[in-house]
């Protein structure tokens, strides 16, 4: 179990409640409690409720599914000039045969997709062992992460939980972006497609 695996599952045991802080405000679990914001049709629009939508639900789908069946490869120069898949690279077998204890590599691509589809930034984090060699890809909610640029620096945090806050160099996450203002952290497209969203859900 990885370690943002055994901070999720400490978090599940607690009772959740608006005081218990297991269930800080900023995650999507508040949604049980504060209801989940609303479109002009007066429709409650978020992440689940969208899924309820036919034509959102097929095209995460069809893009998701499509690209989760696409190869994914480390390569290297050969001396001719060409590349070829480097089978020795750490991450090979990461992208290729197991990603995670918990998922696929066809799950894992998939999964990044529909984030970045649907909440413009798709998230995995990539834990490494003393030597620095990665040894698993975790991914995160998108809901959890946040960006920090300060000149030419720049780092991600994700929530844990409700106390603890972690930092992450860039080289140790994985960042597929949608379409974005600054070139650094994608849009939401349920927010920015609330009120169409909001109108498909109330027909």
């Amino acid at each position: 179990m990885s370690r943002l695996d055994t901070h999720m599952s400490k978090n599940r045991k607690q009772r959740r409640s608006l005081e218990n802080p297991a269930v800080p405000l900023w995650s999507p679990a508040a949604y049980n409690y504060l209801g989940s914001p609303r479109s002009s049709a007066g429709v409650a629009v978020d992440r689940n409720s969208v899924l309820a939508y036919p034509a959102v639900w097929r095209a995460l789908t069809l893009v998701s599914h499509k690209i989760g069946r696409l190869p994914l490869n480390v390569y290297r120069r050969n001396k001719g000039g060409g590349r070829e898949v480097d089978y020795d690279h750490p991450a090979q077998w990461l992208l290729a045969r197991q990603p995670s204890e918990l998922y696929t590599p066809f799950v894992f691509k998939s999964q990044l997709i529909t984030h970045a589809l649907l909440h413009g930034n798709g998230f995995a984090w990539i834990i490494r062992d003393g030597m620095g060699q990665p040894t698993e890809l975790t991914i995160l909610d998108p809901a959890t992460v946040g960006i920090k640029y300060q000149g030419n620096s720049l780092s991600y945090f994700v929530r844990l939980d409700a106390a603890t806050t972690k930092t992450i160099l860039p080289e140790n996450l994985i960042h597929i972006k949608g379409i974005s203002q600054d070139g650094l952290i994608g849009i939401s497209v349920l927010d920015a497609l609330r009120e169409s969203f909001g109108l498909g859900l109330a027909e």
